[in-house]
C-alpha cells in the first residue's frame, strides 16, 4: 500500500514537472492580425500601405505576377474610421481605398485578404479586399 502511494507520488510530482517545463517549450497560440496578399494579375503591383486613422499597420511589398505574400502582425486597437489601403501608380498619384469596419475595435484574430485582379499600364489596380474578424465579414471592389 505505501509503495503504490509512493509511485503515485513519484508519478505526479514527475506529470507536474513535465507541464512546467512543456510550458515553456511550447509556443502558446498566437492572436495575429493577417495579412495576406495575391498577385495573379499578369503584371507587378506597386507597394501597398494599410493603415488606419493615419497610422501606418502593415506595408505590403510590390509582388510580381503569380505571387503570393503573408505578414503577420500584432493586434492593434482600431480607431473610428476603418481600414485604408493606399498604393501609389507609376505616374505618382496616390490611389486610396477605405474599408469601413462596423463594430470592430481590434485587428486580433482578424485576416484582411487583398487580390489584385488587374493592374494597368499606368498602374492602378483593381483589387479585391476583404476583412474577417469572427463573424463580421466586409468585402469591396475597387
Amino acid at each position: 500500500m505505501k509503495r503504490n502511494g509512493m509511485i503515485f507520488g513519484i508519478v505526479f510530482v514527475a506529470i507536474f514537472a513535465l507541464s512546467f517545463l512543456l510550458r515553456f517549450v511550447v509556443p502558446t497560440p498566437t492572436e495575429d492580425f493577417i495579412i495576406s496578399v495575391d498577385n495573379y494579375s499578369g503584371n507587378k503591383s506597386s507597394e501597398i500601405t494599410v493603415s488606419n486613422a493615419g497610422t501606418t499597420i502593415a506595408t505590403i511589398p510590390a509582388l510580381s505576377n503569380e505571387e503570393s505574400k503573408e505578414i503577420r502582425k500584432k493586434p492593434v486597437d482600431l480607431k473610428p474610421g476603418g481600414l485604408t489601403i493606399s498604393y501609389v501608380d507609376k505616374n505618382g498619384k496616390k490611389h486610396e481605398s477605405n474599408m469601413d469596419l462596423p463594430d470592430v475595435d481590434s485587428t486580433l484574430n482578424s485576416t484582411l485578404y487583398i487580390s489584385f485582379e488587374s493592374i494597368k499600364k499606368d498602374g492602378t489596380m483593381n483589387m479585391a479586399i476583404t476583412y474577417s474578424h469572427g463573424n463580421v465579414s466586409v468585402s469591396s471592389q475597387e
